[in-house]
């Protein structure tokens, strides 16, 4: 069963692949800045339905966690990545970083709705940052919502 709903997803995933890797630089080149974030937010959308995909894949087959040594700085750059933001929102990463033992994309997944609902949270506008700390058993990442609210009346 999740094998042929991966494939009948994949199919026209596939499609829209393939249209959205054929805007040349060319052609790129001539699009507005906010043409081309909606391309490369079409672009972080397929990745992760295809990623979505290979996780129903492999819930499915109920396959051991594939540890590999990973950044906590890249896992927090790449759920960045896919976070849809407008101008005003800022999202600032540390600059320190840790590596660790994990199947980094499983990880990057659940990172992912962090700095989501902070940008939801922000209402269109404010700061989103990430702060990393580590000791010798414990890693500890943390997204933070910088929008104060004050009101007086």
């Amino acid at each position: 069963m999740a094998g042929r709903v991966a494939h009948d997803l994949k199919n026209p995933l596939t499609t829209m692949e393939t249209y959205a890797d054929m805007l040349t630089p060319a052609i790129l080149s001539k699009l507005e800045p906010k043409d081309k974030e909606k391309r490369s937010g079409l672009q972080n959308s397929i990745f992760d339905v295809n990623g979505i995909i290979e996780d129903v894949l492999d819930f499915a087959k109920t396959t051991e966690i594939k540890k590999q040594g990973a950044s906590t700085l890249s896992i927090l750059r790449l759920s960045t990545d896919h976070v849809e933001t407008n101008y005003e929102i800022t999202i600032s990463l540390p600059e320190n970083d840790v590596a660790f033992l994990c199947d980094a994309r499983k990880i990057e997944g659940v990172v992912a709705n962090l700095p989501n609902n902070a940008v939801q949270a922000l209402d269109g506008q404010g700061k989103i940052g990430a702060e990393i700390d580590s000791d010798a058993e414990n890693i500890t990442a943390r997204i933070r919502d910088w929008n104060l609210r004050w009101e007086c009346g």
